[in-house]
């Protein structure tokens, strides 16, 4: 291969290195958008108020609206990859809206400049039909540090480089209380640091010149704001499932088939033949186990769990299918959750199945241009039923000591010598 050509597919493999990466590699690895369930679900709550935070006012203004922004985000998460959950979605809630509820504040008297009274949670909620409000606070707090090294130039005459790093600690809580009992759902508290530094030689540097500490804080609320909202709703995440092989011999070509379908995105050709396997070896971890896969990674968490379990049982030494095993009753329990607030997922139903996926198939040999005999018994003196071209697929309907009976157009069968095809 010359040096263009290498290069030329050098570029093809880096360009599409997330597809095709573990069919090169051999690793087995599928990467799919998945929900995945918060720390602390909100049960029954469907439309939350946030209270204008406490604390550094810039800050506590920035953290409120990303955290306004990122629960009204539909598929937040998500990285564009392939998804087939069904009803799957992260806006879960319904925000109260800020304007009229810095109104209820001011007329009814039920807090101060935004920030809703924690005493007077029941009261707001009755008045603006929420089920939840959310409370927060946010500070920071900054530290200069310098520092020095002695270094020798060219001329090995002595000098010294001079350091200068800025660290900024912000650190926000946030409390979830019930807007019909006052009772606390949820509470979180998270820190961040953000960083600035300077480096100069033979004099020190100048701390006006390091990001000022405010903008550095700023800089930390929106991964502030994903955090806490991580924390009490669903998101996307991609996540990499490792199929495992099938080493019986009478299975293994379908079940490399059915994994290459799952790299093309055929979820329901993958189903259909990994599922006609299990049903003729249900005693096999790794086909139970990855028939599981595919119901997980269309959302079928209720199918999943029971192919995971018979996997679990057969082989509980194996850490994917335990990792799988317990991954999967978190599913389960997100899917009731979701239901208390309207949020279905939906059954994904495959397409049906043709029966043939564990037919054998063979090609004859050669291009169009050949022709080959089929007959109507397996004999070589046997009347000729028809001629086949090279380079076409059929299914073996039996196998006979040199002959195959195929399946032939229109439902019709014959009898094609061994030596003139090839196993697919």
């Amino acid at each position: 291969m010359n040096y263009k050509n290498y290069l030329f597919v050098l570029v093809l493999l880096i360009v599409n290195f997330p597809t095709v990466s573990g069919q090169i590699f051999g690793t087995s690895q599928l990467s799919f958008d998945v929900l995945v369930a918060p720390e602390k679900f909100l049960v029954d709550v469907k439309t939350v108020a946030i209270s204008d935070f406490t604390g550094n006012k810039t800050l506590a203004k920035e953290v409120a609206n990303k955290l306004s922004s990122y629960i009204n985000k539909e598929n937040r998460g998500a990285s564009g990859k392939s998804t087939y959950i069904i009803g799957a979605k992260t806006d879960i809630f319904q925000i109260v809206d800020r304007e009229r509820l810095n109104q209820v504040i001011k007329e009814q008297k039920l807090g101060v400049s935004g920030v809703v009274d924690e005493n007077k949670s029941v009261e707001v909620g009755n008045i603006l039909g929420c089920d939840a409000i959310i409370y927060g606070d946010i500070k920071y707090s900054y530290d200069d540090k310098t520092d020095s090294k002695k270094r020798k130039d060219k001329n090995d005459k002595v000098y010294y480089e001079y350091y200068l790093k800025r660290t900024v600690t912000v650190t926000a809580s946030m409390k979830i209380t019930s807007a019909e009992t006052g009772e606390i759902l949820a509470t979180f508290t998270t820190t961040r640091h953000n960083y600035s530094s300077l480096k100069k030689e033979r004099s020190r540097p100048s701390a006006s010149n390091l990001t000022p500490h405010l903008q550095l804080a700023e800089e930390t609320c929106g991964s502030i704001a994903s955090g806490f909202v991580d924390y009490f709703t669903p998101r996307f995440t991609t996540y990499s499932f490792k199929l495992k092989k099938v080493k019986v011999k009478t299975y293994k070509k379908q079940a490399v088939a059915a994994k290459d379908w799952l790299y093309k995105g055929e979820v329901s050709k993958a189903y259909n033949i990994y599922n006609a396997i299990y049903e003729k070896d249900k005693y096999n971890a790794n086909i139970a186990y990855n028939l599981g896969v595919v119901h997980e990674i269309v959302g079928n968490y209720d199918e999943a769990f029971e192919c995971y379990s018979v996997a679990y049982q057969l082989n509980s030494n194996d850490k994917d299918i335990e990792k799988a095993y317990n991954r999967i009753k978190v599913c389960q329990q997100l899917v009731i959750n979701l239901a208390t607030i309207d949020v279905n997922i939906e059954p994904y139903n495959f397409e049906q199945s043709t029966g043939n996926e564990l037919a054998t198939k063979v090609q004859t040999r050669g291009n169009s241009k050949k022709r080959y005999d089929v007959f109507i018994e397996p004999v070589e003196n046997s009347e000729i039923k028809t001629k086949v071209p090279g380079g076409v697929t059929f299914k073996v309907l039996k196998d006979i000591d040199g002959w195959y009976l195929i399946e032939l157009l229109g439902g019709e069968k014959g009898y094609i010598e061994k030596k003139n095809t090839k196993i697919l």
